[in-house]
């Protein structure tokens, strides 16, 4: 069981980081292409190309590095992630840009993935191990079978001109947004 939950802590935090690979540097001509650029590198689970849009300093930013398996399983949570910008008003150095982002909804299934991580655990012996790979399974089938609910929100992103580019400011409603109100029910 303990590892179930070291297991779902992971999973929360590649929400967090969408981990991938290294940084490097990138150039936006505006706001909102900074925008599309980081919703597309999550999408795509490019740790390297989230970097370009934020600063070193943004909590998105990361240097870390995840095994295959890890960048394959984050890529369904994200792959049917849809957004639209409905605006984007630049006042000099500053923007703000406005997105409706649509994704899995990440309650209906984690209620799932924990019933069945319970009915495993409830099922195995002693001598049982529950691996990852177990777990990474179950966490697939729980997003195979409700792929087709989903939630949407409406967020509201600063963006600032630095030297390198439009760099976005990531905050509590886009990772809500993008992980489907799991880090909302997470981390409260």
């Amino acid at each position: 069981m303990r590892k179930i939950l070291i297991w779902i802590t992971a999973v929360a935090m590649a929400f967090a980081m969408t981990a991938c690979s290294s940084s490097q540097s990138g150039a936006t001509d505006t706001a909102e292409a900074a925008v599309i650029g980081l919703l597309d590198a999550i999408k795509a689970v490019d740790q390297a190309k989230v970097n370009q849009y934020v600063t070193p300093e943004d909590s998105m930013y990361s240097e870390d590095t995840a095994t295959t398996e890890d960048v394959e399983t984050t890529k369904l949570l994200f792959e049917n992630m849809t957004y639209e910008v409905t605006s984007a008003e630049e006042n000099g150095d500053s923007a703000v840009v406005k997105v409706d982002i649509t994704t899995l909804d990440m309650s209906v299934i984690m209620q799932q993935y924990m019933q069945s991580s319970l009915e495993l655990a409830d099922s195995a012996t002693a001598a049982e191990e529950i691996t990852q790979e177990t777990t990474t399974q179950l966490l697939k089938d729980a997003i195979e079978q409700n792929k087709d609910a989903t939630v949407s929100s409406s967020v509201e992103l600063n963006v600032n001109k630095t030297e390198e580019g439009w760099k976005v400011e990531t905050n509590a409603s886009f990772y809500s947004a993008i992980s489907g109100g799991i880090s909302e029910e997470l981390f409260g």
